[in-house]
């Protein structure tokens, strides 16, 4: 995952690259490898035969296979390397692998905060997530069953902010309301209700909003089109 890339294989390719780590497996002799292969593979089948919701989105799945075979082949590495070093030294060895890890987590942090490297759909990554979250569940959000999105910068993704937000109030039956500009202006303004909640995006983050001021920014948002 951190340094995922989108690459575009051939068919001969993908079977290559299948069949040489199947048989690497097998050469090492990992029954952990072997398993965490059909493992992945198999996770893999139901999208093979069944549209994904989007592209990569539910390679989750096969991820634990990916990292069981990894591990394995990373340890038969590890094993046989350490065969070259005397008993007395692989102590060091083992604090130097943890020294690399930790330069590893820093490297990673230092990408995370140039924005390299972002966590979370739509921009603004994790920080996005938790400015939701948070604003969401102000005090007296509790009780409110329902909230209402305004130029929420989540595109076509319906379900991520409906995760986040029903995740972040525990509350699976919450329901949310997504609006924008385009709809406001043409005179769609939601009916607010006493148990409503309105959360407009704006400036990269979230605030809360009364159902006056929710027909204000309609209104300024008519003037600036």
């Amino acid at each position: 995952m951190l340094f995922f890339r989108e690459w575009k294989v051939s068919p001969a390719a993908g079977f290559l690259v299948l069949g040489g780590s199947l048989l690497l497996a097998a050469a090492i002799r990992s029954r952990a490898a072997v398993f965490g292969w059909l493992f992945c593979n198999a996770a893999l089948l139901p999208i093979s035969f069944v549209p994904a919701r989007s592209d990569g989105y539910v390679l989750y799945a096969a991820y634990p296979g990916c990292a069981i075979y990894v591990a394995s082949v990373f340890q038969f590495i590890a094993e046989h390397l350490s065969l070259f070093f005397a008993v007395r030294w692989r102590p060091q060895v083992s604090v130097a692998s943890a020294l690399l890890f930790a330069l590893l987590v820093v490297h990673v942090q230092r990408l995370q905060a140039a924005g390299h490297l972002k966590r979370g759909f739509a921009p603004g990554g994790q920080s996005l997530v938790s400015d939701l979250a948070s604003t969401a569940c102000a005090p007296g959000a509790a009780g409110k069953r329902r909230v209402i999105l305004v130029n929420d910068p989540f595109g076509d993704d319906k379900w991520q902010p409906m995760f986040i937000l029903r995740l972040s109030r525990n509350d699976m039956n919450l329901d949310v309301l997504r609006t924008n500009s385009a709809q406001l202006i043409t005179g769609a303004i939601p009916e607010v209700q006493p148990g409503d909640q309105v959360l407009i995006y704006s400036d990269h983050h979230y605030r809360e909003a009364s159902a006056t001021e929710l027909r204000s920014f309609a209104t300024i948002e008519s003037r600036i089109i």
